[in-house]
């Protein structure tokens, strides 16, 4: 993409994103964690509580947590820092989080399929559910492939984000909807709760966008598990300028005068936020 268009795009349409918001945004220098650590659990929770303030703060919190613990620090900081919530809650916390986060990307995966599917099919047939459906099903039978090696990190064991994928395909399976996308039926009323799920991950859609071409980038074959990302400092930054050139793409998409259709799945930039380095802001970068 040419950077100086995309700038100019996302210049003159700052006043219609929600919110101008920075990585990192809130970073305690005396807990000595290093920045990009505190960037990548701010990203990730985004994703995660796009809509809920208090729960990215208590994520956020509990993932910060678990990098003190896991770099033994003192104890008298580690409680200080745990504004009084006990280790069951925090770790509770964390395993919210990350259910939340393996429904954003399947929700996200179903999302770039069906525009996909629409871009190069003369005739849609298929429906939005019908691809939820779908990626569950692509992950469930794939279960296997997509659940790491576990590894002992801070003296827990980590799988992939698809693991618990397993819950939500079983329930969508027990409506027989066993070919999906190619069943007749209509399986909106099975889905309705990942389609209200959805009209939360659509304010991250960018945000999901990045951390995906960013993971390639930085060498993983898929989305690795939270507390692998957390820990990898070669992602983040990559993630904010894919997720700012997703925008740009999303932007110029509206504002194409294409014919609307039922098909279509609303997307409105004035309901997602723009993000930015706090250290090196896109408007004040140089160009290449």
């Amino acid at each position: 993409m040419d950077e100086r268009i995309n700038r100019l795009t996302l210049s003159n349409n700052l006043d219609n994103f929600r919110e101008l918001r920075v990585f990192p945004n809130n970073y305690d220098e005396t807990l000595k964690i290093p920045k990009t650590i505190r960037m990548n659990i701010e990203y990730l929770s985004f994703i995660a509580h796009p809509e809920s303030e208090t729960a990215r703060k208590r994520l956020e919190e509990a993932f910060q947590l678990a990098v003190l613990k896991g770099r033994n620090y003192k104890s008298d900081l580690i409680k200080k820092c745990m504004s009084n919530r006990e280790w069951p809650r925090i770790e509770s916390s964390i395993r919210k989080g990350n259910e939340k986060l393996s429904r954003a990307f399947v929700l996200w995966q179903a999302y770039k399929d069906f525009e996909s599917y629409k871009e190069y099919t003369e005739k849609v047939e298929y429906t939005f559910s019908q691809f939820i459906v779908r990626s569950f099903q692509f992950y469930k039978k794939r279960e296997e492939e997509f659940i790491a090696e576990e590894k002992l990190l801070n003296g827990s064991k980590v799988n992939s984000f698809f693991g618990r994928v397993n819950e939500s395909y079983d329930d969508l399976h027990s409506a027989n909807y066993n070919k999906l996308p190619k069943a007749a039926v209509d399986c909106k009323q099975a889905v309705r709760h990942h389609e209200r799920s959805f009209e939360k991950v659509k304010k991250v859609l960018h945000l999901i966008q990045g951390l995906y071409m960013a993971s390639q980038k930085a060498g993983y074959s898929r989305i690795p598990h939270s507390y692998l990302l957390i820990y990898d400092v070669n992602w983040v930054r990559s993630a904010v300028s894919d997720s700012q050139n997703c925008l740009v793409d999303l932007v110029n998409k509206a504002a194409s005068p294409k014919r609307s259709s039922r098909n279509d799945l609303k997307i409105d930039v004035g309901n997602m936020d723009f993000f930015d380095l706090e250290d090196d802001p896109i408007f004040l970068r140089k160009l290449k």
